[in-house]
């Protein structure tokens, strides 16, 4: 079985700290190896990374669904859009 590494903070000292364990331990409580205070996860997004070039957001009209119909909350059938 593959263990993997989880991080968890102490909620006495603060300490952040990995523990390596099975998947099927994952959500178990691990103690600080500072004071032995019982610790819990700390869950952590997952580094993620985009392959080909991606660009990133170009400001505040591309987040905001600027020229995007749906954005409004309603959507058109087929033909041209009057407003």
């Amino acid at each position: 079985m593959e263990a993997m590494r989880y991080d968890f903070r102490c909620p006495r000292c603060g300490l952040r700290f990995e523990v390596s364990r099975p998947i099927s331990k994952a959500a178990e409580p691990a103690l600080c190896p500072q004071d032995g205070t019982r610790s819990e996860r700390v869950f952590t997004m997952p580094a993620t990374f985009v392959k080909g070039g991606a660009q990133p957001d170009s400001g505040p009209a591309s987040a905001s669904g600027a020229g995007d119909d749906h954005a409004h909350g309603h959507s058109h059938g087929p033909g041209p859009h009057t407003h």
